[in-house]
């Protein structure tokens, strides 16, 4: 029922309760007599750029700023209950336990067999630990167990992320000091080769010169 409840505050929410200047839900509503309600500080706004003249943004009629300013013109009353209504319909569900599909039940307890919350009635039905086939903790326990257990996997991780970057670390740097032998390696073999063509030439030139 609750959740029919807020369902249908949603949807109130959504279609009734926006402000048609800021399109969020009303904050301060206050209304014109034209029955259009908008945010206090949109209207505020809208009338400082509207060379402070109070029209509706809707259908454009123009009103008196009321003597103390735009805070004095009438609430809407209707409007600040359903937006106090929706929010303590939201607050309960928030605190509404989950129920056992099959029993409605408060879930209470986890069977770490099958690793399922579990409702009180579950204990002694489906989940009855007599049978050796089902084992079952606190719901609590089983919350901060899988925090801990979760905790565990992010260190895990990250530690063999740091492993990697270290490994990551140790490939580059064996990967220029081999670009580093490389160039030196082409550098000296283009000198070997640069010194054989001297060679050549010089003894070709000694050739031409006997002959």
């Amino acid at each position: 029922m609750a959740s029919k409840n807020l369902s249908l505050l949603e949807d109130i929410d959504e279609k009734v309760l926006e402000c048609s200047i800021c399109n969020g839900r009303l904050e301060d509503p206050k209304s014109l007599s034209c029955r259009h309600s908008f945010c206090l500080k949109c209207l505020e706004n809208w009338v400082q750029t509207n060379s402070g003249k109070l029209t509706c943004p809707i259908c454009r009629k123009e009103y008196p700023i009321p003597d103390g300013g735009l805070e004095k013109l009438a609430p809407n009353t209707i409007l600040n209950n359903l937006l106090e209504t929706i929010k303590q319909v939201k607050d309960e569900a928030k605190g509404t336990t989950s129920l056992c599909a099959s029993h409605d039940q408060p879930l209470k307890m986890y069977c770490t067999q099958c690793k399922v919350p579990i409702c009180i009635e579950c204990t002694e039905m489906e989940h009855a630990a007599g049978d050796g086939k089902h084992e079952l903790i606190n719901i609590v326990t089983a919350f901060n167990t899988f925090n801990e257990t979760s905790e565990d996997l992010k260190k895990a991780a990250n530690e063999s992320i740091r492993k990697t970057e270290n490994v990551l670390k140790v490939i580059t740097k064996k990967d220029e000091e081999l670009e580093e032998s490389k160039e030196e390696s082409l550098t000296d073999i283009n000198n070997q080769v640069q010194e054989m063509v001297q060679v050549i030439q010089k003894k070709r030139r000694r050739n031409e010169e006997e002959s």
